[in-house]
Parts: structure tokens; sequence; C-alpha cells
């Protein structure tokens, strides 16, 4: 007599764990999900807001995300430039960023760009971290 409520309670939960895969649209809430940005398909080609080093050759230099959002945290750093660029503010990070950066002491680097770039995701995982372009939202010199 006691097994029927285990099992009912045991089919609800499995349900409920399962249900996700069901839903239509498919949408990501907490405590069940169905990981749509592991399972949605992406496109190659992306556009990542994200700030720059220039040396004095013009030499384009990745930053740290502790240099961009004072964090070492990525996805802040990403966060921080694409709240920027929408509040048109990318001036203001830019400054301090560049401050950030002179007092990293990396003072072959020149200049700070806030930017979108534009990148293919596999050739970038494979090494090729060129971006294919780039739009310049603010540049501003690193103070010496």
């Amino acid at each position: 007599m006691r097994r029927a409520p285990v099992v009912a309670i045991s089919l609800l939960f499995a349900a409920a764990v399962l249900s996700p895969l069901v839903r239509s649209p498919p949408r990501d809430s907490y405590p069940l999900s169905n990981y749509p940005m592991f399972s949605d398909r992406l496109d190659a080609v992306n556009d990542v807001r994200t700030a720059v080093g220039r040396d004095a050759a013009g030499k384009r230099e990745l930053l740290s995300p502790l240099l961009i959002s004072g964090t070492d945290e990525a996805m802040m750093a990403v966060q921080t430039v694409g709240d920027a660029v929408a509040a048109g503010e990318a001036g203001e990070l830019c400054e301090a960023i560049a401050t950030r950066l002179a007092r990293s002491g990396r003072t072959h680097l020149r200049a700070v760009e806030v930017v979108t770039e534009r990148h293919h995701a596999v050739d970038y995982f494979r090494g090729a971290r060129d971006p294919l372009g780039a739009e310049v939202h603010a540049r501003c010199e690193v103070p010496a």
C-alpha cells in the first residue's frame, strides 16, 4: 500500500526533470533548463565587444578581463564593454582601462581601443586571433 505514493511521487519528479525537453519554445529557467545556450545552432562568425591595446607601431594586443573590467571574469569584461558601448560611454571606459593599463607596468602599450571585433569562432580557437574586421568605438592614450 505504501509503494503507490512513492511511485507516484517518483514519476512526478521524473516528469518535472524531463519537462524542459518538450517545452515549446525552448526556454532556459531555474531550476529546470534545456540549456539552449549550448544546444542552439550558432553562427561561425560572431561580433565580440572588447578592448585592445596598441603599441607604438600600432600592433594590436589582447587585454585581460582584469584590465578591461577590474575582474578576472571574462563574461564580466564582455558585459562591461557591451554596456558601455550601448550607453554611449565607451570613451569613459577607455580612459578607465588606460589608467589600469598604466598602473600594470605594461609600458609598451601606448593606446587603448574599445572595439567590436568580428571573429570566426573556430579559426580563433585554432590560433587565428586577428579579427576579420573591427569597429572602433573609442580610442585613448595610455597615461605616462
